[in-house]
């Protein structure tokens, strides 16, 4: 696997410190060029979410290392008992990463990671509420199939929904793991309508109300989409790829990605391209 240093292990703690210090070139340099181009327009995300990980709270005390041939994956435990995975593969014969937090890798087994470290007192236990493979299909469980799922938001009534990204669509996951396909036709596209007539381009982020409204950073659309319990999709605002300012459909984005929504209905997005912060109000 190379000089010492080079180890999956070692690249890890060196992405976490690269993602502490802010340091997004560092880390982008240890990813594979598609995987750095992939994360590109959820950079900060990213970032955020590992130096979160390693904060006062998250610190790695454990690493556990698997290497299949050209295939490796690294388990992170933290101090209070959480843990993550960093998946590799070897590209000009050094390791990269390819994914966080993902699945394991072809050849690589539950049981066969080797430990360096100390294992915490006490762990959590990690069960998968949905999804499994590569794919498209509702179903229960493990026998919904998602694409590249990049976020997700509850409602208060415990139910669960799913920017699934590569297949275009909002899902939705009852508190009993029941997949359903909220929104979207699963055709990359711009279309306003009811369930599945409605199309997305990349969808990235997502948030809900008090009420029981979705709310969708449509990123390829480059506007922000709302879905209404009963999954009439329409377009809050956003347009065509720039910037301004303005009523509705008259504000322009620039590949919106963070969302979030507050107690009084206000909706506030990061616009990845203008370096901004918006607000959309009442």
């Amino acid at each position: 696997c190379g000089v010492f240093g080079d180890t999956p292990s070692a690249i890890v703690k060196k992405a976490y410190a690269a993602a502490d210090k802010g340091d997004t070139k560092a880390l982008f340099a240890l990813m594979s060029p598609e995987t750095a181009e992939k994360v590109a327009p959820y950079a900060a995300k990213l970032m955020q979410s590992l130096a979160a990980q390693i904060g006062s709270n998250g610190a790695i005390v454990k690493t556990e290392e698997q290497i299949a041939g050209d295939v490796a994956a690294v388990r992170i435990t933290q101090k209070n008992g959480g843990t993550s995975l960093v998946s590799f593969e070897k590209v000009g014969g050094k390791w990269k990463i390819v994914d966080f937090n993902s699945r394991l890798p072809p050849r690589i087994s539950e049981d066969g990671f080797t430990s360096s470290g100390k294992a915490p007192a006490s762990r959590v236990r990690v069960t998968t509420f949905a999804g499994g493979e590569e794919g498209y299909a509702d179903g229960s469980g493990t026998e919904a199939r998602f694409d590249r799922p990049t976020e997700i938001a509850a409602d208060k009534s415990g139910n669960v929904y799913v920017a699934d990204n590569g297949n275009n669509r909002i899902r939705k996951i009852t508190p009993k793991g029941m997949v359903t396909t909220l929104a979207g036709s699963g055709k990359a596209g711009y279309a306003d309508g009811s369930g599945t007539e409605a199309r997305f381009d990349r969808p990235t982020e997502i948030a809900a109300d008090k009420s029981g409204n979705v709310y969708v950073s449509d990123n390829g659309n480059n506007r922000i989409r709302k879905i209404t319990p009963k999954g009439v999709v329409t377009t809050l605002a956003g347009g065509e790829e720039g910037y301004a300012d303005g009523s509705g459909t008259e504000a322009r984005f620039d590949r919106p990605n963070g969302i979030a929504a507050d107690k009084s209905g206000n909706i506030y997005v990061t616009d990845f391209g203008n370096n901004r912060i918006r607000k959309i109000g009442k």
